[in-house]
């Protein structure tokens, strides 16, 4: 904890070396869930600073290790974090996999608040690629979901956020923008859902993966399971 703080306020040395003081506590004790957490957290740090191979690196190690306790969650946190890394990469096929994927299951665990935010990010994916009525309606549909769930921006990411919409909205001009923004904002949950993992599904066919296929499909299992009780964000 101490070391998160630390690099939430920029302290990276600081962090990086309690950081690593807690991965050995972690193994001495056979910790693996808390293991994976601090290797997560050490990406980040390796993030903050631009090693992106180190990030990498590190995230991948704690993905495989939340994989293997099978924490639905844990994956979800540590796939954001490899989007956010792939977005930085400009690879939108991987950053698309990663975000698709912890979209989905934090779809599938009920987690609201990183629902939102991934789908923003899946968005922004998906403005660069060229797909801009699609970016619009996912970003209605993001801003639909923050507004029921009252989700407040953090420092720095709501003028990020501004600027994709902006770029969204010059992209595709004011009248198209309206449109597609209306329809996202009165989007079925479960449409909205069904569009990101089949989205998620054509990236996994570039990156060739099989845990994010798998999710997929376990999404399209709960959404036909709940098509009968649609429901806007």
């Amino acid at each position: 904890l101490t070391g998160h703080l630390e690099s939430e306020q920029g302290n990276l040395d600081v962090a990086q070396s309690l950081l690593n003081e807690a991965v050995a506590i972690f193994d001495r004790h056979d910790l693996p869930f808390w293991r994976a957490h601090t290797l997560h957290l050490l990406g980040r740090v390796a993030f903050q600073r631009g090693d992106l191979g180190e990030a990498a690196a590190l995230m991948t190690e704690a993905l495989d290790l939340q994989r293997h306790l099978g924490n639905d969650w844990g994956i979800a946190v540590v796939l954001m974090s490899l989007g956010l890394l792939e977005r930085r990469r400009k690879d939108s096929h991987r950053a698309q996999a990663y975000l698709g994927e912890s979209f989905a299951l934090n779809w599938m665990i009920g987690a609201q608040v990183d629902s939102a935010q991934t789908l923003e990010q899946l968005a922004a994916v998906q403005a660069h690629e060229g797909e801009l009525n699609r970016a619009a309606r996912w970003m209605a549909a993001a801003a639909a979901l923050r507004e029921k769930i009252g989700l407040k921006w953090l420092a720095g990411s709501q003028q990020i956020y501004e600027a994709e919409v902006a770029f969204i909205r010059s992209r595709l001009g004011e009248p198209k923008f309206v449109a597609a923004w209306t329809e996202g904002q009165s989007l079925p949950e479960e449409t909205a859902v069904a569009e990101v993992l089949d989205a998620l599904r054509e990236a996994q066919t570039h990156v060739g993966t099989s845990p994010g296929l798998d999710t997929a499909d376990r999404g399209r299992q709960r959404v036909n399971e709940d098509s009968g009780a649609a429901s806007q964000w």
